[in-house]
């Protein structure tokens, strides 16, 4: 209907053009062109609406995906001190998107803590050093700082440290499908091997963990995507280790220059050239002398597309949901986890299932508005009922 008045109004100025003046036909012209304008803006504004009321209520994750510039998970990459954190908080503050920094240890506990009533007084039972879930996992970043040559704490920590960043980047996967907006990362599961090829060549990791961890991070990547953008800071190995020293962490300064270098070729010979092959845009960035965050965005936008021709999330809708379903849901995820072979690296079977007792019974382990012990009630009639209720993130 909108078109065929436009083209009426089209035909009544070329009938102008032939009985009247050519100014009153430029004059009728323009009002024609503007009305047809008007139109176009009309309707290119009545679809958005569409495709934004088609992505909420049927969850099109194709939408974003393809309309947003910006709608992508970007992974910021770079050796010990380069200054990541804060880099990745500053671009994920100029671009609104969700910020997501180095993984912990306890990445789980908090998760799960964040979506509790009673999440201060959780986090503080599990996050004590007396706690069940801390003595079993005995872990400690500044203990492999100062210690890396302690086999069974390294090993364990880095497969705690893999397990994490898996968990961590379905969550930013789930989001950016379901919520339709970008992601901002710090290090990422699929970076997570270059500190264990850097361990392995110094000597702090034998075979058999590290061919217990390669079948490990494989088996975890089953229907994940790799991210679209990484930026890599790239600085000397001598930088970031001057930069570590002139810190405050004093654990950190502890490790060795060497093991920086082993950092660098580990991202050189092998993250960088296996992220390319897989389809993601790796952006160099020097970093030797950082610069501001909006000159990089800058360059950013500049690019035609930030996707790489081969990129992997080219693929169908409802495989992207079906990626977005395995990410959200944690009893699938809990079950990409295997046996470990290693008996030094195993835990004690009584504290884990103390553990998961005192997790089961814990007074307000659903979310806010549908936990019987906090006293919510009408829990059945409510949209997501806590027996049937998919985690969020």
């Amino acid at each position: 209907m909108l078109q065929s008045r436009a083209s009426n109004l089209l035909q009544r100025c070329s009938k102008v053009v032939t009985n009247a003046g050519l100014k009153e036909a430029n004059k009728i012209g323009s009002i024609a062109l503007q009305s047809k304008a008007g139109y176009a803006t009309l309707l290119d504004t009545l679809g958005d609406a569409y495709q934004r009321v088609k992505f909420k209520v049927y969850r099109d994750p194709r939408h974003h995906l393809d309309y947003d510039k910006w709608c992508k998970i970007f992974v910021t990459e770079g050796n010990i001190g380069v200054g990541k954190t804060a880099f990745a908080e500053e671009f994920a503050k100029k671009l609104d998107l969700k910020f997501y920094g180095n993984v912990s240890t306890n990445y789980d506990v908090e998760r799960d803590s964040s979506k509790q009533v009673t999440a201060p007084k959780m986090m503080e039972w599990y996050t004590n050093p007396k706690s069940v879930l801390q003595m079993s996992r005995n872990l400690c970043n500044d203990h492999f700082c100062q210690e890396p040559a302690d086999y069974v704490h390294t090993c364990r920590y880095q497969n705690n440290k893999l397990v994490m960043r898996a968990l961590q980047y379905c969550d930013a996967l789930a989001y950016l499908l379901w919520y339709g907006r970008g992601v901002t990362m710090v290090r990422q599961f699929y970076s997570d091997d270059v500190f264990a090829h850097a361990i392995k060549e110094m000597g702090w990791m034998d075979k058999r963990f590290w061919d217990f961890y390669i079948l490990h991070r494989d088996y975890l990547d089953e229907d994940l995507i790799p991210p679209q953008v990484v930026l890599y800071l790239d600085a000397s190995p001598e930088q970031c280790y001057e930069n570590v020293q002139a810190g405050n962490n004093e654990a950190e300064k502890k490790l060795p220059l060497d093991f920086y270098k082993r950092v660098e070729d580990a991202y050189r010979t092998s993250y960088i050239p296996e992220a390319e092959e897989r389809g993601v845009n790796v952006v160099e960035l020097d970093w030797n002398n950082p610069r501001p965050v909006m000159e990089v965005i800058e360059e950013l936008d500049n690019l035609p597309n930030m996707l790489s021709p081969t990129n992997l999330w080219d693929i169908d809708n409802s495989q992207l949901k079906r990626v977005m379903r395995n990410a959200m849901d944690d009893c699938y995820r809990c079950s990409r986890y295997i046996y470990c072979p290693i008996e030094e690296l195993w835990s004690q079977q009584w504290t884990q299932l103390l553990y998961e007792t005192e997790r089961d019974n814990w007074d307000s382990k659903y979310p806010k508005g549908y936990c019987v012990g906090e006293g919510d009630k009408w829990i059945p009639l409510k949209p997501e009922h806590p027996h049937n209720f998919l985690r969020r993130f």
